[in-house]
């Protein structure tokens, strides 16, 4: 019988009593801890840009958890200290075991201070096995006022039958610009040598070229017309996501991600234990060493920090990478030496920024909306850092996969990457990522199954990234929410074909509000409708790849029946959103240093 963890939540009493994996009634347990201890508050508390669920109480406290029996390995926490006043403040942990009839056996004691964050640890339960105990959670502080933070308690079972979930998102990778997918540039060796243990999906589309929306269609499994995500409006509680399932299921859920649109105010910590976000100010006086955020090696040396802390198991990993995005420091795709100049060749003409501080990032910008031009040659050299960028973040994800090995946990773990959009260069007059080409929508999905069954498999037909949580959750044995709109992809696995269909998605424009551009795509055809105009273009992807040759006079049946099809599906998005009232209860405050960090991105408008 798989035996999920158990998280130790806060209600009126703070207690829970276990019975091997069923618990007992909630108001048996309630009642036994009520007499003996204050309530304590039950919250997601963020340290230093890292949140947690967290038992909060006093200073000076204690906490009792009796276990009928115990039947669990270890007790997984995080230790944090809320300060009350100025200056830092520190706080003793301690916990024991108490077994009936003998002295109290202590398994943890550290001191934490409120400026150093959390404080990750495990309990070895083992000595313990099949016999009745209490776990005594205790805080001590000279200081009065402060709060002890005991975040996310887990017990965590003996066995597990359910296999590690890791998912890689890895920002702004287009399959264009992948070896893997057929560039003429090596960029992505790692990624072929990982796609040989894969499934890899040659056409997997993204549903808008915009990290937010296009997250919230692969967390929630709906359109970005149905779950309405934006700059104002963050997730709807109503709205299933792929952690919460997983949450539900036993996994332990974490993420670490550094783009400032995961950020929790979004609703993107819905479903987490743990959740890491690290948003520097995207300006040279705050970013630390001259970079921007958290590198793809500094996220993958955190990832394996918190494993060999003893990350609780089954556990579900989200990683999410932002190197290969446009640089607002310097450069754009700025990468360490050798990979910052693998691909620039002479005769690539340098990028001079102006006097006035324009990044690169903003030089793009002021190319779009006309207020400059770029070379051809400057072209070229804009895309030979960007693949130098994609070169170094599939190098270091070849040394995670190495990592993983060593410590046992690559070959039996279920791994995804994948892309929320790629990036243009000017391939349709843009530089960025805006609009509705495959440059920016066509993107890397590779799914791993543990032993590598399947691997090599390539599969040929159309899928979208909202297929991914039905997927996931069928490889995993567990039901699909209501309300999702995309399907499993199990079949195709094995050989199989799913019944064609359409993939829907939509551009953005450069302040990141929703553009009048929707994309209907079969594989083979390509509609893109502007909205406000009523203009269409149509592309023969089959034999026009490239989307140069807009067909839409040549084929005005093919157009009237896509336009058809894209005009039911925002009318059906619509009737969705009608009957679920809740789906705009999220609104979004940003403060201006969120604005400020979006902006540095290349996004909610210019500085003016």
């Amino acid at each position: 019988m798989h035996c999920p963890s158990k998280r130790l939540h806060a209600s009126v009493a703070l207690a829970l009593l276990l019975s091997g994996c069923a618990p007992e009634p909630a108001a048996a347990a309630l009642e036994r801890l009520t007499d003996r201890q204050p309530a304590a508050a039950h919250e997601a508390v963020s340290l230093r840009r890292s949140l947690r669920q967290a038992l909060v109480s006093g200073a000076n406290a204690q906490l009792s958890f009796p276990l009928e029996r115990c039947d669990w390995s270890a007790l997984w926490l995080s230790l944090g200290v809320r300060a009350s006043g100025g200056g830092p403040q520190t706080v003793e942990f301690e916990v024991d075991a108490l077994r009936p009839g003998q002295a109290p056996t202590r398994l943890l004691s550290r001191s934490v201070e409120s400026a150093t964050g959390w404080s990750d640890a495990q309990v070895d339960l083992t000595p313990f096995a099949g016999e009745p105990l209490e776990l005594v959670l205790r805080t001590r502080s000279d200081v009065a006022g402060a709060s002890a933070l005991w975040g996310n308690p887990v017990l965590v079972p003996r066995a597990t039958t359910r296999p590690n979930v890791i998912l890689i998102s890895i920002d702004t990778l287009g399959t264009k610009h992948m070896g893997l997918h057929g560039y003429e540039r090596d960029t992505t060796p790692a990624l072929a040598r990982f796609a040989e243990q894969a499934v890899v999906f040659e056409q997997a589309i993204a549903h808008q070229p915009w990290t937010l929306t296009s997250h919230a269609s692969l967390f929630t499994s709906t359109y970005p017309d149905t779950h309405g995500t934006t700059l104002e409006q963050a997730f709807a509680g109503s709205l299933p996501l792929l952690p919460e399932e997983l949450a539900r299921a036993g996994y332990f859920t974490a993420g670490l991600v550094n783009n400032p649109y995961l950020n929790p105010k979004f609703g993107y910590e819905r479903g987490y234990d743990l959740y890491d976000y690290d948003f520097r100010r995207q300006d040279r006086s705050d970013a630390e060493d001259g970079r921007r955020n958290r590198s793809v090696e500094e996220s993958r040396e955190r990832l394996l920090a918190l494993l060999d802390a003893g990350l609780p198991r089954p556990f579900f990993f989200f990683l999410h990478l932002i190197d290969v995005h446009s640089d607002w420091v310097e450069l754009p795709y700025e990468s360490p030496v050798p990979f910052a100049q693998r691909f620039v060749e002479p005769g690539q003409e340098p990028v001079e920024l102006s006097d006035g501080g324009w990044s690169a990032t903003r030089l793009m910008l002021r190319a779009n909306s006309g207020e400059s031009e770029l070379s051809p040659q400057q072209v070229e050299r804009f895309a030979a850092l960007y693949d130098g960028g994609v070169a170094y973040v599939d190098a270091a994800l070849g040394v995670l996969f190495e990592e993983l090995s060593a410590r046992g946990l690559y070959d039996e773990a279920l791994i995804v990457v994948l892309s929320d959009h790629g990036e243009e260069f000017v391939e349709h007059g843009r530089w960025l990522h805006t609009q509705g080409y495959d440059e920016c929508l066509r993107v890397p999905l590779l799914i791993k199954l543990p032993a590598a069954r399947h691997g090599g498999t390539r599969v040929a037909q159309q899928v979208e990234l909202i297929d991914v949580l039905p997927t996931l959750l069928e490889l995993l044995d567990l039901p699909a929410p209501a309300g999702g709109e995309g399907r499993s992809l199990v079949p195709l696995f094995s050989g199989a074909e799913l019944a064609p269909r359409l993939a829907f998605a939509k551009g953005a424009n450069q302040t990141l509000t929703p553009e009048d551009v929707y994309v209907a795509r079969t594989g083979e055809w390509k509609l893109i409708w502007h909205l406000e105009s009523g203009a269409t273009e149509l592309y023969d992807l089959a034999h026009d790849p490239g989307e140069t040759r807009d067909v839409a006079g040549e084929e005005e049946q093919r157009v009237a029946a896509l336009l058809e099809a894209l005009t039911a599906h925002r009318e059906g998005a619509a009737q969705v959103r009608a009957r679920n009232a809740d789906l705009d209860a999220g609104r979004v405050e940003l403060s201006e240093g969120d604005r400020a960090n979006l902006s540095n991105l290349g996004y909610v408008g210019d500085d003016e």
